[in-house]
């Protein structure tokens, strides 16, 4: 099993103000009662943090 995030869309301008690969992990953890864990298969989830990752997804 895969651990992935999914971002419900209340949380995109928050996520928008990061810069790089980082700072997600802050916003999870201020918004735990938010979290939802949801069983994938590896490789059936790609990891986009920025629009030149869409073409190898």
């Amino acid at each position: 099993m895969a651990i992935r995030f999914l971002w419900d869309k209340r949380f995109f301008d928050k996520l928008l103000e990061l810069d790089g690969d980082i700072g997600g992990k802050k916003i999870l953890k201020e918004n735990l009662d938010s979290l939802k864990i949801v069983p994938v298969q590896a490789g059936e989830l790609q990891d986009i943090d920025r629009k030149e990752d869409l073409g190898t997804a």
